[in-house]
């Protein structure tokens, strides 16, 4: 998806015992990034070993042994590169206690809408069988995007 995708909608499938609870009370299912670091299969839809952290390129990665150590405090040797290039992966305290919970944009070219019988269609396709087997979700809820990026606003700011 590039930064110039299109979406107008959300879908967020669930297990069909939280439907009414997220239809009548705007309720939705969060979970801390952990969740999703530690997935029993790696190859799962909600594995993400890195969600929750930062990934920030470092150049020229040295390292600088520790030859000593006094009441003065450490004394160092002489630095060695340890590479030229390097991806690192940080997480945060807030970003690791903060819970997160995840839709799936639904782009406006993957759902056609029929604005005289005020019909709409959108398939998941081959998704649908992995989110069913994956997440053990049987349901599903589609919520304009819009409308609900500005309620999440009004609630986050004080």
């Amino acid at each position: 998806m590039s930064n110039n995708t299109k979406f107008t909608y959300l879908l967020k499938s669930m297990k069909s015992e939280y439907i009414e609870d997220t239809m009548k009370k705007g309720r939705f299912c969060f979970n801390h990034p952990s969740v999703f670091n530690k997935w029993e299969c790696n190859d799962s839809a909600q594995f993400d070993r890195w969600d929750g952290y930062s990934s920030i390129i470092g150049h020229d990665i040295m390292y600088f042994p520790i030859i000593d150590e006094n009441e003065n405090g450490v004394v160092y040797g002489e630095g060695k590169k340890l590479s030229n290039k390097a991806l690192f992966h940080m997480q945060s305290g807030v970003a690791k206690h903060t819970p997160i919970c995840c839709f799936r944009i639904i782009e406006d070219k993957e759902m056609s809408i029929d604005y005289k019988t005020k019909t709409f269609s959108y398939s998941l396709g081959e998704n649908a069988d992995r989110i069913i087997k994956e997440f053990g979700h049987d349901s599903y809820i589609i919520i304009k995007a819009a409308p609900f990026f500005v309620r999440l606003k009004k609630q986050s700011l004080p």
